[in-house]
């Protein structure tokens, strides 16, 4: 929890606010007994019915304003929990974000979701009943067992040992339900897991008949997560009646010896009214805090689980390098000309390994290759050989275990994310548009494009005649997903995208492969023609789609086994070979 506290910074003033709220709550609370015993014991006994008056209009008063202190301090603690629980789920966002991609992996997609919303859910809650139910407590302890001192110590002291008795309880029960509450949030994740699983793969279950099989997977996630809240419920059921038990047979006591004190004269009504009261107010909100402490351990849990997010270290990729301005404009470099120093490789990989944690081999071993401006750099290879891992390396997803790997001549390092990205223009393996209009989504790629941009990104990628053929052109909607278009459309959309902020380097995982062949050859043409200075780096499966390349690197388990042109690797790389025939029957 302590890592937590950060977030409290921004609402110091209200904090203190309300904290001076609770006081005055209590304060006017036990006021109002006080002024009870003096009506009993001053006014109603003696018959002073002007005494009556008095201190009733002002136990009215206090009431009044033990209220508006109540309603003042609600609306501030509520102002405080929904303000931190908004700022911790947005620093979880942005920290996502930031943390390589391995690292998304490692805490998986559902247990993210889980974090940011049902376990910020979780902080909000605890925090609001902290400052709501718990904060008072220690006032009205402290206040209230003053006041019964002052009034009989003997009763107060027996109020003393229930509460002793009320908390050594509750900290018994807050050891034995932590676990629960870990187990809990554990398979709220599965669960979330299980539900996004059915969802996305609704159409490969009904396809494979595999609808039973699922419903007893979701069963199972459901039942396991009902089974642990069920446990956790019951202990709850067992403790809470034994807590009012306590609080009843505490009030039987007070009344119980207050009365033969009464009855003896050592003790006066309206003083076994006001210890009564007093009583019943700070077991009732020592009751009330005990009650809602068991969310404490509950928010232990997941502030643990939101602190292994926030404080995970981010690789150096992000934190070096200049801010670079929000829109990226076009950033084009010219070829080296006469009398010029030579232009460094766009993107050169020099030795570079990359080892998945726990794998048995590296993905990646020794691969070096560069690619420069104006130029085609094609990589293939078969399944599994390390192609997009190159991608995810080049994009500062992942970070090479071994060797280096220099753009524009500069270590990868010495960029942030914004410096880097800024410099290419990625289409990944699986396209991916975003909810609104093809118009948003170009603007993804560039968010200050201009319309001429637009037009000539959609004509470079081959959709513009598509595009201006719906009702709406640039303004046509488009689903989440993109799943309102065809595969090939929503590859050339996310190449369209890439291609409108003109970057240095355009990097293509495997972003022909929806692409009829025509097609395929009119947009490898465009790109040469549209982009001569960008460097072209094509991650591909087809010989089709790279035989033009200046340069083919091709990878077999990690290694590079050729580097040459089409020709040049037909006579001197059995491997690409071996590709090409299979291609060719």
């Amino acid at each position: 929890m302590k890592g937590l506290f950060r977030f409290l910074k921004g609402y110091k003033l209200v904090c203190v606010g309300v904290v001076i709220l609770m006081f005055v709550q209590v304060v006017a609370a036990l006021f109002v007994p006080t002024l009870v015993a003096s009506i009993v014991n001053d006014g109603i006994v003696p018959g002073n019915l002007d005494h009556v008056l008095t201190f009733g209009l002002a136990m009215l008063g206090a009431a009044v304003l033990s209220a508006v202190a109540t309603l003042a301090g609600t609306y501030a603690s509520a102002y405080i929990a929904t303000g931190v629980s908004r700022d911790m789920a947005c620093a979880l966002y942005e920290k996502v974000h930031r943390l390589p991609h391995l690292e998304v992996g490692h805490f998986g997609v559902a247990s993210l979701i889980t974090r940011i919303t049902s376990d910020v859910n979780q902080i909000q809650q605890a925090l609001l009943i902290f400052i709501e139910m718990l904060l008072p407590v220690p006032f009205m302890v402290v206040i209230g067992m003053a006041l019964m001192f002052s009034k009989d110590s003997v009763l107060a002291a027996g109020i003393v040992g229930i509460m002793i008795v009320i908390i050594i309880v509750f900290l018994i029960l807050s050891r034995v339900v932590i676990p629960y509450f870990e187990k809990l949030q554990r398979q709220l994740d599965s669960l979330n897991r299980t539900v996004r699983e059915s969802i996305a793969g609704v159409r490969i279950i009904r396809a494979f008949r595999r609808t039973e099989w699922d419903r007893l997977r979701m069963e199972e996630s459901a039942g396991n997560y009902a089974a642990t809240a069920i446990k956790t419920n019951r202990i709850f059921a067992v403790v809470v009646p034994f807590v009012m038990l306590l609080f009843n047979v505490t009030t039987f006591a007070i009344l119980f010896v207050g009365g033969n004190q009464v009855a003896e004269g050592s003790l006066e009504i309206g003083d076994i009214m006001a210890l009564v009261e007093y009583a019943m107010l700070i077991l009732g909100y020592l009751l009330m805090g005990v009650a809602m402490l068991i969310f404490i351990p509950q928010a232990q849990v997941s502030a643990r689980r939101i602190n292994e997010v926030l404080e995970k270290e981010e690789p150096p990729l992000v934190k070096e390098g200049e801010n670079e301005a929000a829109c990226d404009r076009p950033s084009q470099k010219p070829h080296a000309s006469k009398g010029l120093l030579p232009v460094p490789p766009a993107v050169e990989f020099k030795q570079v390994g990359f080892s998945y944690e726990g794998a048995e081999k590296p993905v990646l071993e020794n691969v070096s290759f560069v690619a420069n401006p104006g130029e085609t750099t094609a990589i293939i290879g078969a399944t599994g050989s390390g192609k997009s891992t190159i991608a995810n390396l080049l994009m500062g997803l992942f970070e090479a275990g071994e060797g280096e790997i220099l753009v524009h001549g500069k270590p990868l390092a010495s960029y942030n994310v914004a410096a880097l990205r800024k410099r290419i223009g990625f289409v990944p393996q699986r396209p991916f548009l975003f909810s609104g209009t093809i118009a948003d989504n170009l603007h993804h790629g560039c968010a200050c494009a201009s319309e001429q941009q637009m037009r000539s990104a959609l004509a470079t990628a081959q959709i513009a005649d598509f595009v201006e053929s719906l009702e709406d052109g640039r303004a046509s909607p488009v689903a989440q997903g993109g799943d309102n278009f065809s595969g090939g459309q929503r590859q050339r959309l996310a190449i369209a995208r890439a291609l409108v902020r003109r970057p240095e380097i355009l990097l293509f995982d495997d972003s022909f492969s929806a692409l009829d062949a025509t097609t395929d050859l009119k947009l490898r043409r465009a790109l040469k023609n549209d982009t001569p200075n960008s460097a072209k780096i094509v991650i591909a499966q087809r010989v089709s789609s790279i035989a033009d390349a200046e340069r083919i690197v091709v990878l077999d388990e990690g290694r590079v086994v050729g580097t040459g042109t089409h020709q040049e690797l037909l006579e001197t790389c059995s491997e690409y070979r071996a590709i090409v025939q299979s291609q060719e029957g």
